[in-house]
């Protein structure tokens, strides 16, 4: 999206399926992971921290916030490391305006945290087989 290699026809075909989703699923519920939608969560002044939820409006007033500055200085004044923001929150707003969702959750917890955590509490409630001797 940075350089501009994302085709319209791309764009076109997410947007037709995340539709054709919302409409057979709704109500939808976005669950973000990342460095991206956790920075945005934290910036937001807007937003349930006790649920980990950003309603998208207050996504919005970031994402314009940060789109009206130069890249130097949003990278400066917000401490961004690569400065992927603004398309990373473009994206975020687009898949939820598409399935109509209000707000998106973000864990506190990353992916593959989540996924270790997942399988570790599998583990923990597998009873254990005696072992035949």
């Amino acid at each position: 999206m940075l350089s501009g290699m994302v085709k319209e026809e791309e764009k076109e075909a997410l947007r037709t399926d995340l539709i054709g989703l919302a409409a057979e699923y709704a109500p939808i519920s976005i669950i973000g992971s990342g460095g991206n939608i956790n920075k945005l969560f934290r910036l937001a002044d807007k937003k349930d921290k006790k649920a980990s939820l950003l309603p998208v409006e207050s996504l919005r007033e970031i994402y314009e916030a940060l789109q009206a500055l130069p890249a130097e200085q949003r990278i400066k004044q917000y401490k961004l490391k690569p400065d992927v923001i603004v398309p990373a929150a473009e994206i975020f707003l687009e898949v939820a305006m598409n399935v109509k969702a209000t707000g998106i959750i973000v864990p506190t917890i990353g992916l593959s945290d989540g996924i270790i955590d997942s399988l570790y509490t599998q583990k923990m409630n597998t009873p254990v087989a005696p072992k035949v001797q």
